[in-house]
């Protein structure tokens, strides 16, 4: 029997997949982890153009009420020249010899004060970067460069018997962490597989 998630988070759709559309930032404190990875990743000395949208933030809800989080980089590829550099680029991170734009420091603050505001224990666990992914949007050829970065985040949801409530984790003492995106960011939310989505037409931040 299907169950349900209840989202109660800025701004989501009906479905297995709630995205919310970019928004205007409301400030170092309120919006999503910003993308610098496209000042590095080059090659021949200019830097990659970003895909649309060129970050994607995926939280991936359990019925745990843990959440894995992936902070994807995305990166247009138009010939096997930039595919190549892309791909050794991206394993350096993975491999650690190059230093990646994020790392679970950025994240901590956060949740301390989710863990604070809502008296449940979070942590961090399993940070860190991922092999680099070509994807092909269409079927043809991979046009399409995939950093990502990914952690889980422990009691990120509260779990109600049969429903999980997703959105007091996004708020700390000053208010919500986590209240805006910006141009060519989106954010994405994934129930369990046996879970829908119930109160999502809640406003956006902007």
């Amino acid at each position: 029997m299907s169950v349900v998630l209840a989202v109660l988070l800025v701004g989501s759709v009906p479905g297995t997949i709630a995205a919310v559309p970019s928004v205007a930032t409301a400030g170092p404190s309120g919006s999503a982890p910003q993308d610098r990875t496209t000042q590095t990743a080059a090659t021949n000395g200019s830097a990659l153009e970003t895909a649309d949208p060129a970050q994607v933030i995926r939280i991936n809800v359990t019925e745990s009420g843990n959440a894995v989080w992936t902070i994807e980089s995305r990166f247009r590829l138009s010939d096997r020249s930039e595919t190549d550099a892309f791909l050794e680029y991206g394993e350096e991170i993975a491999d650690g010899e190059r230093e990646g734009v994020y790392d679970r420091s950025m994240f901590d603050p956060h949740v301390e004060a989710a863990a604070d505001a809502t008296d449940r224990e979070m942590t961090i666990r399993g940070a860190g970067w991922n092999e680099p992914r070509l994807r092909s949007p269409d079927g043809s050829e991979p046009t399409v460069g995939v950093l990502s970065y990914s952690f889980t985040w422990t009691e990120f949801a509260a779990v109600d018997g049969t429903r999980i409530h997703v959105g007091d984790a996004f708020q700390g003492a000053d208010g919500p962490w986590l209240s805006a995106l910006v141009a060519g960011q989106r954010l994405v939310i994934q129930a369990p597989s046996n879970h829908g989505f119930h109160d999502y037409n809640l406003p956006v931040s902007s």
